[in-house]
């Protein structure tokens, strides 16, 4: 049986031509256009959240109106309830159509994630009208890659009800026949057990043979979803993180106001869903969710230590930050389905001093690829116990880094040394923990979206088959900071303080200091100034790199006249 050819859905909203204006989110007048997809999804969201008001108005009229019969009737003694609260916004000057009055749905509150998710898809088909008719006449596999775990099911929702003629004969699971079935969607928000693959991929299969459209939803598609389905996409959309624009069109829709000033785009990146729902209410005017967008904003940067820094301001480090941002383009491609993991260089062993930000960089790198952090080693698997207990820990971190899109530190590395140097009587532990670790690293499973990084202050003691081609071949080495570096490090630490002052002579003072020691230094002329409290000044970080001068004035001479000679 043929998949029915489904013609444009027939809203009015969906038939106008993709020109048609639309309200611009921070004013009356007219904005850009936008796609039939979003002009119905805003329409539509609009309509819902205003009847929700419009009952929570009226909810609030009658508790108030009973209570002052009961305050009448003697009973003021009774706690305040919801009443209390001070009055909803004014509603949305969109009323809401009579048929959708008695609507169950009319109680619910919306919700912010439902609300984005939806705008969200809407832009991203708008933008691919190809696909849109596909859904709706052919059979295609769609692949959608969402930005965060939190958003699978709201996108799969969204999805069901905006590309599909028929939403309710939408399935989830193998119907007994194809019948009426007008789609497929699939969420998946776990990585599957090795055990899973093959019913996953019989059920693909299965999926495939009854030739109807497929949409499939996840956070970490790459390694989610069974290698049939990625075969088989046809397209595969990469949703963005939602920007100053659409959470200021989720305000006006929730809140039936207009925003007149649009949130800062760095702002709005910088918040998570949950607190980018703790902001959006619908009692709160345009105004009080944009200064509680900053004030989240605010906190999350004051709660920032000095280590929270990025790969611009990581200093002696060259090589491992070109490797970096290389890393990140392909990422990106991997990201979006145009690049084969293979090709993404995703392992890197450093080696270096103590305090030479080894640890730092790594931390920096997963924030900039917006991956998932995690550290193991030899020190913390053995701590779970004897043989078994280590390797279980080892596959168990292995594994969650594999489901949570991670850049996995393999700390003090050179505690997996060389197999033919071992001598003792523990040999045979040892071989079993380093073949183990070969194992999780280049084994039959792969290792897709997981991102390497070994660190070790002597990488020669390390099995040489860790280090070989198609492992942790890429070994950087990081030294100690030329005073140009210092100077670097210090001017990022210091932030906006003492812009205008040179810092090459204590730079050069320095030399010989680490990151950590850097650090170190800038942290002890803070507290001097502020237990003084002042700003920090210059002599305060000499204080910090030579330490107090205590020395008699005669002796100070004595000592230049010294060096003097020397010249």
């Amino acid at each position: 049986m043929k998949p029915k050819t489904a013609c444009p859905k027939t809203s009015p909203d969906l038939t106008r031509q993709t020109t048609e204006q639309s309200p611009d989110v921070t004013s009356g007048n007219t904005g850009p256009s936008i796609g039939p997809l979003g002009l119905a999804a805003y329409r539509e969201d609009r309509r819902k959240w205003s009847l929700y008001r419009r009952h929570e108005k009226a909810d609030t009229k009658k508790r108030v109106e009973e209570r002052l019969v009961k305050a009448s009737a003697g009973s003021s003694k009774k706690k305040p309830g919801f009443a209390s609260l001070r009055p909803i916004n004014e509603m949305d000057e969109d009323e809401p159509d009579r048929a959708s009055r008695s609507s169950p749905k009319a109680h619910v509150p919306p919700i912010f994630a439902d609300v984005v998710s939806r705008l969200l898809i809407a832009q991203a088909f708008d933008a691919r009208p190809d696909l849109v008719h596909a859904v709706r006449s052919t059979a295609p596999v769609i692949v959608i890659d969402t930005s965060t775990d939190d958003l699978v099911t709201s996108v799969e929702e969204a999805a069901r009800d905006l590309l599909f003629d028929e939403p309710e004969h939408v399935v989830h699971r193998l119907p007994d026949r194809r019948g009426n079935c007008t789609g497929i969607l699939i969420a998946v928000n776990e990585l599957p057990k090795a055990r899973d693959k093959p019913a996953a991929r019989k059920q693909a299969l299965a999926f495939l043979s009854l030739a109807l459209p497929i949409v499939a939803v996840s956070a970490h598609a790459p390694s989610h979803l069974t290698d049939v389905l990625l075969q088989a996409a046809t397209a595969r959309i990469q949703l963005p993180q939602p920007d100053a624009r659409i959470v200021a069109l989720a305000i006006r829709i929730m809140t039936g106001r207009r925003c007149h000033v649009l949130p800062d785009d760095a702002i709005v990146l910088s918040l998570t869903m949950d607190e980018l729902s703790i902001a959006v209410r619908f009692d709160r005017s345009p105004r009080e969710c944009i200064a509680e967008l900053i004030r989240l904003a605010a906190l999350k940067e004051a709660d920032k230590g000095p280590r929270d820094l990025r790969l611009a301001d990581l200093h002696g480090m060259r090589d491992a930050v070109a490797w970096a941002k290389s890393t990140l383009v392909d990422l990106a491609e991997w990201k979006k389905g145009s690049l084969k993991w293979s090709f993404v260089s995703s392992a890197i062993a450093l080696t270096g001093p103590p305090g030479t930000g080894k640890t730092t960089f790594a931390k920096v790198f997963a924030r900039e690829a917006g991956l998932n952090f995690m550290a193991g080693g030899m020190s913390k698997w053995q701590g779970a116990g004897h043989l078994g207990d280590l390797l279980k820990s080892m596959q168990a971190d292995f594994a969650t880094a594999k489901a949570t899109r991670s850049v996995f530190l393999l700390d003090e590395f050179d505690s997996f040394p060389n197999r033919q140097n071992l001598n003792h009587d523990h040999k045979d532990y040892v071989v079993t923990v380093v073949n183990a670790l070969l194992e999780e690293i280049d084994g039959a499973g792969g290792r897709e979206g997981v991102i390497l990084i070994a660190a070790s202050n002597d990488l020669r003691r390390c099995d040489p088959a860790l280090l070989r081609a198609g492992r942790l071949n890429h070994v950087v080495h990081i030294g100690l900071p030329d005073p140009g570096e210092i100077a670097a490090m210090m001017r990022v630490r210091l932030g906006g303080d003492l812009p205008d002052a040179d810092l090459a002579e204590l730079s050069e003072l320095a030399i010989g200091a680490t990151g950590a020691d850097v650090e170190k230094i800038v942290s002890d002329a803070r507290r001097i100034a502020r237990q003084e409290k002042r700003s920090v000044e210059l002599a305060d970080l000499r204080t910090a790199v030579a330490g107090p001068e205590n020395r008699s004035e005669e002796l100070r001479y004595r000592t230049c006249v010294h060096e003097a000679s020397h010249i």
